[in-house]
């Protein structure tokens, strides 16, 4: 498969080098230093959306669900890792990643769901979604889960579009956010 070559630490300024050894050492981090400029407000907007007051449990729900419906291997690899720090077990999982609508998790985790399969299929959500969202989230918690889904499908778009290759070992199993080591 043709991808993008990531860049080796001899093939990039030594101050972007010696960045990437203090964050996770994903290969999509390492990809955007080929757009340097967008390297720390990718890495800021992700760190914000883990310092939300969103529920992580049903954040890494949606992000997998998301990753599922775009068909995102590279982000299901990454983010299933965070899911099971998270408790979402294996059977959990399977429902999140079968292409069928999810109904089988509770009220909370299918709805997300649902919501990634809206935004998916018609990039916004329906009134009666976003009432049923602003009931059971408030403002902060609807803005945290649609900030959330909206940087997660740049993301797998990025990944699915740049051929991007999986780690051995997934680095986010280490880590405590896709933002931070350890």
């Amino acid at each position: 498969m043709t991808s993008i070559p990531l860049p080796s630490d001899s093939e990039l300024p030594a101050e972007l080098a010696a960045r990437l050894a203090e964050l996770p050492g994903l290969n999509i981090i390492r990809l955007l230093t080929l757009a340097p400029e967008c390297l720390e407000p990718w890495m800021a907007l992700v760190a914000g959306i883990y310092q939300t007051d969103f529920d992580p449990r049903l954040r890494e729900i949606a992000i997998c669900r998301y990753g599922a419906r775009t068909h995102a291997s590279y982000e299901l690899f990454q983010h299933t890792a965070m899911a099971r720090k998270h408790g979402i077990s294996d059977s959990e999982l399977m429902a999140i990643l079968d292409p069928e609508p999810v109904t089988s998790l509770d009220g909370d985790a299918n709805f997300v769901c649902r919501i990634a399969d809206e935004l998916e299929a018609e990039a916004t959500i329906s009134e009666a979604t976003r009432s049923e969202l602003l009931d059971r989230f408030g403002d902060k918690g609807a803005m945290a889960l649609l900030v959330t889904l909206g940087h997660y499908s740049c993301v797998c778009r990025v990944v699915n579009a740049s051929g991007i290759p999986l780690e051995a070992r997934s680095p986010l199993e280490d880590a405590s956010s896709p933002s931070e080591n350890g």
